[in-house]
């Protein structure tokens, strides 16, 4: 029997070591950090659902969906989103709520939370349902002279990318959230007891700790850039998977149109070959995982692949009476955190 490790932090290099750090608040206020989710498909006008935009500020994903049912008066699980998105700040994004809620839409809006739009739906949104995220991040007190540091970090990490790990508000307080979820895989806790939201959040924060222990081995071995024979790719535009052969080339892979995967573990995930595979089943030996340990909690912490690099997209800084402003977009469950970690050169 594997013995159980104790989990720590993973940490990674700064790939910006050569610019200085921009000062600043980060999250000072909640309206310091805007989310703004990009819908997959627009509403189509019919159908037995309504497609809402909320705007929250303060509060967590359980906390909405729980005033969004109790206002509607129907079950949580009647309540669709597409994303979790973070507590401390401004968010907008969308959820899918049955059709006869129509007259009680009113009621959703408080202290807390805006209702921005509503439409007719015929798809009830599910987790994944979206194509991205626009961020809005001041940096409150951050001086002007930084503006071209910043300017320049951005449009180094648009062109080059950067890892696309999971921040750190995946894992929970102390990775209590990651320990409940390596706890539950090996057999040590039920999940019973634990809501809807909660079931789903405690599996994938102990995948997202996997992958991210994953990223730093490539990491760690200078591999994080290069394409190897056996790799997982995804080509983008179709998102489909195919192996890496010996013909492909890093000039091929260049993560934007082609890019380098690493393993979500979970049942129905697609392994790596050869020297690839060997690192994916290294990784979950360190943690005394076996392979089909995911298996029965394929309805919650399925298998896939995520891309090893990230490119931010549409970037800008500009000043702010208060700081500066930092801009982009980011494909879905990409966490602005990374990105701005590389900028303030901190951990968030």
């Amino acid at each position: 029997m594997v013995r159980k490790r104790k989990l720590e932090p993973i940490e990674f290099p700064h790939m910006l070591e050569d610019l200085p750090a921009v000062k600043g608040k980060v999250k000072a206020r909640w309206e310091d950090f805007v989310v703004e989710e990009i819908p997959e498909t627009a509403p189509s006008g019919e159908g037995p659902y309504i497609r809402i935009l909320v705007e929250k500020r303060g509060w967590d994903m359980e906390t909405l969906i729980r005033h969004l049912a109790t206002q509607l008066e129907i079950d949580d699980t009647q309540v669709g989103y597409a994303g979790l998105k973070d507590k401390q700040a401004v968010t907008r994004q969308w959820f899918s709520v049955p059709a006869d809620c129509r007259d009680r839409l009113e009621r959703v809006d408080s202290p807390s939370t805006k209702l921005l739009e509503s439409h007719a739906d015929d798809v009830f949104l599910k987790p994944g349902h979206l194509s991205g995220n626009r961020f809005v991040i001041r940096l409150r007190g951050a001086p002007v002279e930084s503006l071209d540091v910043a300017r320049t970090a951005l449009e180094r990490l648009a062109r080059d990318g950067l890892a696309n790990v999971y921040g750190n508000q995946r894992f929970g307080k102390d990775l209590q959230a990651v320990e409940t979820g390596r706890s539950v895989v090996l057999g040590e806790k039920e999940l019973t007891g634990l809501s809807r939201l909660k079931r789903r959040f405690v599996i994938s924060a102990f995948q997202s700790f996997l992958f991210n222990a994953y990223a730093a081995a490539r990491i760690e071995r200078g591999l994080l850039r290069r394409v190897l024979t056996g790799d997982v790719l995804r080509d983008i535009p179709s998102d489909t998977l195919l192996i890496a052969g010996a013909r492909w080339r890093a000039v091929d892979v260049d993560g934007k149109r082609l890019a380098v995967t690493g393993p979500v573990y979970g049942r129905g995930l697609m392994w790596g070959e050869g020297r690839v595979r060997e690192l994916e089943l290294d990784v979950l030996s360190r943690y005394g995982i076996a392979p089909s340990a995911f298996d029965e909690f394929q309805a919650i912490g399925w298998g896939s692949r995520r891309n090893l690099l990230v490119f931010p997209e549409e970037c800008s800084v500009s000043p702010d009476p208060d700081g500066i402003l930092l801009a982009f977009q980011l494909p879905k469950g990409c966490f602005a955190t990374t990105v701005l970690r590389e900028i303030v050169k901190r951990e968030l």
